[in-house]
């Protein structure tokens, strides 16, 4: 029907019946929610994959810890989206709608690619697999523009938590089907036949974006197709937003580099890839969807600034033990059942807690330009400095990285928490 969603028939869903509306308020949280889950699970899997299963893959076959760091660089799409994020605001088809003029071709992109990657393992030819993985993190990165932008348009400041609770439970969905399975199966299928099951699994979430009628929302009809917009620059050069980005930065970026590294250093204590498989399926990705759930509902109950106190101290208690582990040749499997049930809890709240501010930022008619500008330079740093920690892994060691990761959150919130008190009061509250 026009101005809804079209009716979805599968058994194992509750019958989603389109009706007529005026007002984005009507279409019910659930609606709005079930097909957020769609459109973010068809990232989170291939980003699951590469920040999951890959580096362990690669440790397990000798490769160091300089070119694990590399993997980072496959967030490079996602960090400069916003160079080209208002192209995408502006151009559509209208038949299509516009956001799904963008999502649609580029999921189907994204399952060809993987199958591509099916015939490039990294030990026989890295840069080629790279290259691949790069392309589809290019799909997947524009196509979250629009993704992102329709979510900002839908849902109201209420909805706006559990949207991104949504987004980032599934993150860690994504870890348990692209990062947990495909290490416990890694040993037995090896490399073909995972990329080709995943494609598969792909395949079959862009079903409900294939199925779906775009929402006209309100306000959309004052967005003609190629109107001039505020330029990036100009976004750029707003005090406030500078502002933003420096408060979302400081305290997150050395706590995502402490995560990235913490899988290689299981693997160096002990952890095959079945045990880490185990690991990720039955604690790490469950802990990480809790975590979501949790930082929703904190967010709601404490606040921004609160919770962000909260989630620096647990970081600041994980990093201190992760030190401990460092001296040490190897660990039980149920001592990494715990770092990673607690990596991903804490990752969990950190995604919410960063995502919500920034949909906050960017609610308005350029939200999907907005948005792509604040989770884009959101991920710079952490890509930039990655192949650098990992060069100081490798030369002083774990210890050494995870003392120096630890002083810089330490930093990094004490900065944070001088911007929120001086400058970003209103925003905050």
């Amino acid at each position: 029907m026009k101005n809804g969603l079209r009716e979805f028939h599968f058994p194992f869903l509750p019958h989603l019946r389109a009706h007529r509306r005026d007002d984005i308020a009507e279409t019910t949280t659930a609606r709005k929610l079930y097909l957020l889950s769609a459109l973010y699970l068809s990232q989170a899997i291939p980003m699951g994959f590469i920040m999951g299963s890959l580096p362990v893959i690669m440790r397990s076959s000798g490769m160091s810890l300089k070119s694990i760091g590399f993997l980072f660089m496959l967030h490079l799409p996602w960090a400069l989206k916003f160079f080209y994020a208002s192209y995408v605001d502006r151009w559509y088809l209208p038949r299509l709608g516009r956001r799904r003029s963008w999502i649609l071709p580029l999921q189907w992109l994204v399952v060809a690619l993987f199958l591509g990657l099916s015939q490039t393992p990294p030990t026989e030819n890295f840069v080629c697999m790279f290259g691949l993985f790069f392309a589809a993190a290019l799909a997947m990165s524009t196509s979250d523009i629009a993704v992102d932008g329709y979510a900002t348009d839908m849902l109201t400041p209420k909805e706006r938590p559990w949207g991104n609770t949504i987004q980032a439970g599934s993150r860690s969905a994504g870890m348990v089907i692209g990062g947990g399975i495909p290490l416990l199966l890694y040993g037995q299928f090896q490399w073909q036949t995972i990329c080709l099951a995943l494609s598969i699994v792909l395949l079959f979430l862009n079903l409900p974006i294939v199925l779906h009628r775009e929402i006209a929302l309100q306000g959309q009809d004052s967005i003609s197709k190629g109107a001039p917009q505020k330029g990036m620059l100009k976004l750029l050069k707003e005090p406030q937003t500078r502002r933003i980005l420096a408060f979302l930065i400081l305290p997150t970026a050395f706590f995502f580099l402490s995560f990235q590294m913490r899988m290689p250093l299981l693997n160096d204590l002990g952890l095959n890839t079945g045990q880490m498989g185990q690991a990720l399926i039955w604690c790490g990705s469950p802990a990480g969807i809790a975590g979501s759930f949790l930082g929703g509902f904190l967010f709601q109950r404490l606040g921004g600034m609160r919770l962000l106190g909260w989630a620096t101290l647990t970081a600041l208690m994980l990093s201190f033990f992760t030190i401990t582990l460092t001296g040490q040749s190897n660990i039980s499997q149920w001592c990494g059942l715990v770092i990673l049930a607690a990596d991903n809890l804490l990752l969990g709240i950190v995604h919410v807690w960063s995502f919500t501010l920034m949909m906050k930022a960017s609610a308005g008619p350029q939200a999907g330009t907005s948005f792509a500008l604040y989770s884009s330079v959101f991920l710079l740093p952490p890509l930039i400095f990655a192949p650098l920690f990992g060069s100081f892994g490798d030369a002083y060691g774990f210890g050494f990285l995870y003392s120096l990761l630890t002083a810089l959150i330490i930093l990094g919130f004490g900065l944070a928490s001088l911007m929120a008190r001086r400058s970003l009061r209103g925003f905050l509250n």
